[in-house]
């Protein structure tokens, strides 16, 4: 998309009156010290950078690493894999990433592994 520029004509700017004229002006002592208190350069460190404020982080809880055994567990006593999500504080695709680690993606070998664990925690 272009935009028309607009024709100026040489009549119309020699009728502008610019900027008027040049004035010289000192600035008082009080003047001075107040405009260099505003514009003054943040302090420095001893290596020349500027100090700053430090970032302040959000206190998040650390999250619950979620291992095998306990997955096993929580599906072997009936939950499903959103409601382990949701407690372990992750989302879906990192369930998947997991369960694709310890070889149980595919439903057949997570009912395996689940059957698995079950013989083993019944067995004393």
């Amino acid at each position: 998309m272009s935009y028309p520029v607009p024709r100026r004509s040489l009549e119309r700017e020699l009728q502008g009156t610019g900027a008027g004229e040049l004035r010289e002006y000192r600035l008082s002592d009080k003047e001075l010290e107040a405009l260099r208190a505003r514009t003054a350069a943040p302090p420095t460190n001893s290596s020349g950078r500027r100090h700053s404020k430090p970032i302040s982080l959000p206190n998040k809880p650390p999250t619950n690493r979620l291992m095998l055994d306990q997955y096993l567990q929580k599906r072997a006593s009936g939950k499903s894999k959103q409601e382990i999500c949701k407690e372990h504080g992750i989302v879906k695709e990192t369930l998947k990433t997991k369960l694709s680690k310890w070889g149980i993606l595919q439903a057949d070998k997570e009912a395996e592994a689940i059957r698995a664990y079950k013989t083993k925690a019944e067995t004393p």
